[in-house]
């Protein structure tokens, strides 16, 4: 804990209703300090951080929050940040309306506004932040990359004495988060105290000093950099050793082949960022996991959309030896193929729909004819539960009301219900804790071993060596070159992930 502390959090409890999430959290950090904040989706991370951001405003908890040894009462956000606190949610909320150096100084504008004098300031400030926009174009043009860091730039624009980051580096490319690390580490210089929540430890091993992991609403853990270790920290944020987070196959891949994709060609839209795809070839095996890799925009999201019949596409697709529709969803799922798209909660959640709701939809098993089956639907719901290991009070409840990681159990849950022969996943860990994403493995290996063919995209090159069989490598749409994992290749495997200049001296 830290002497003459910016942040100070006394004997934080926070209840809703009679589920207590906070436990008396205490917490100290000093000024120019880097704290990553870890622990399980449900932990608290997320509760704790809006009685920051003023978002649960002073006496819906008890407990003393101080900034520079004045105590806050804050009643709303724009009192966080009147008083220094400055936060960057996990979910974009940019405003698509206004131009980019609108969004910048959005909440910092008084009065009579000199629009070129507001478009150099903003220009001069994402300079400095490394952050290459044209401050003219409207937010809506940016990809979903660019505005997470145009988020983090409106944050900073407000000076603030404490920087809260909630998973700042999810939507981003590996130079971009070098970029943003290498910032904060500079941030820190100027006095600025930054609270980085984040799943990925290597990202926080870089740039903190102090590490501290909540688990079921208690502080567990505040350890210091010469006290890091990986094993160590996963241990206290899920109350149990870890010793391998990638299950081994249970059983080899077969023989037979269930997706066969030959010469597939996609039209590309500028307009809407989406990449064209030319002639991509390759086939997945019975139980096999197929990892597809590339840096943000090489067409990894276009190839998942093409095969569940998003997108009109060229070429030929077989399932099981079949062949499939072009650009039609119908078909696609006819044939027995499942997307879980990234964005769960835009593309996969119904919000308005109950946890058992969201985890029997669209199976025509609970209907007979137009009319529900009520009583099947639940009882269906309750083996899923159990099944996926989703943790969830009451399953007649809204779907938002689950962890992240429950969330996303969710959405693979109602997937494979549909007794898929191909399942296609992109990032299917994202924003999931360690915990969760164990079990989301598990569960993969389990189909697998069943006959399930998957194909999923992951970012993190960890993933792509420590599940998947063997791993295609995407770049401008195209096949830069595929590798079969077990074959001992694991080292070249990371350099071609992670290597910027091997990636463009193989796409030359």
């Amino acid at each position: 804990m830290e002497s003459n502390a910016m942040l100070s959090l006394d004997r934080i409890s926070k209840s809703f209703g009679e589920v207590k999430v906070l436990h008396d959290v205490s917490l100290e950090v000093g000024e120019g300090r880097i704290v990553g904040l870890v622990g399980q989706n449900g932990a608290g991370k997320s509760t704790l951080m809006k009685i920051l951001a003023g978002v649960h405003p002073h006496g819906s908890y008890t407990g003393v929050v101080r900034v520079d040894g004045t105590e806050l009462t804050l009643g709303s956000p724009g009192d966080a940040i009147a008083q220094g606190l400055g936060i960057v949610p996990q979910e974009t909320s940019t405003v698509d309306t206004l131009s980019v150096a609108e969004n910048v100084v959005l909440g910092t504008l008084k009065g009579w506004v000199n629009p070129g004098a507001m478009r150099r300031d903003a220009a001069s400030f994402l300079s400095e932040l490394g952050i290459r926009l044209d401050v003219r174009q409207p937010a809506a043009t940016c990809t979903t990359s660019e505005k997470q860091l145009l988020m983090i730039a409106r944050t900073l624009y407000a000076r603030p004495k404490v920087l809260i980051l909630d998973e700042p580096t999810t939507a981003l490319t590996a130079t971009e988060v070098d970029r943003l690390l290498g910032f904060l580490t500079r941030l820190r210089a100027t006095g600025v105290t930054v609270i980085l929540i984040s799943h990925k430890l290597d990202e926080l091993f870089r740039v903190c000093d102090h590490i501290a992991v909540l688990r079921d609403g208690r502080l567990v853990d505040f350890c210091d950099r010469e006290r890091f270790d990986p094993q160590a920290i996963i241990q206290h944020m899920v109350g149990r050793r870890l010793d391998a987070l990638y299950p081994r196959p249970i059983a080899p891949p077969q023989d037979s082949v269930v997706l066969d994709v030959s010469q597939l060609r996609v039209a590309g839209d500028q307009a809407r960022g989406r990449r064209e795809l030319t002639g991509i070839s390759f086939s997945v095996r019975a139980g096999e996991v197929l990892g597809i890799a590339g840096p943000l925009g090489s067409g990894r999201t276009e190839l998942l959309e093409a095969l569940a019949g998003m997108t009109r596409w060229r070429g030929q697709v077989r399932v099981a030896g079949r062949e499939v529709r072009p650009g039609s969803q119908a078909a696609s799922v006819e044939a027995g193929i499942c997307l879980v798209p990234e964005d769960r909660k835009r593309d996969a959640l119904f919000a308005n729909l109950s946890v058992t709701e969201n985890l029997v939809i669209g199976s025509g098993k609970y209907r007979r004819g137009p009319l529900r089956r009520r009583r099947r639907e639940t009882e269906g719901a309750r083996r899923a539960i159990g099944s996926f290991g989703i943790k969830v009070a009451d399953p007649r409840r809204s779907v938002l009301r689950l962890s992240g990681g429950n969330q996303q159990k969710v959405v693979i849950a109602r997937a494979l219900e549909q007794q898929p022969k191909v399942l296609l996943l992109d990032e299917p860990t994202k924003g999931v804790d360690v915990g969760a994403k164990r079990d989301i493995y598990s569960l993969l290996r389990d189909r697998t071993a069943q006959g399930l063919a998957v194909v999923a995209v992951f970012s993190d090159e960890a993933e792509l060596i420590g599940l998947c069989d063997r791993v295609l490598v995407l770049s401008h749409g195209a096949v830069m070159r595929g590798f079969d994992v077990d074959a001992g290749d694991e080292a070249l495997a990371a350099a071609i992930l992670t290597g910027d200049d091997l990636l463009k001296e193989e796409h030359a």
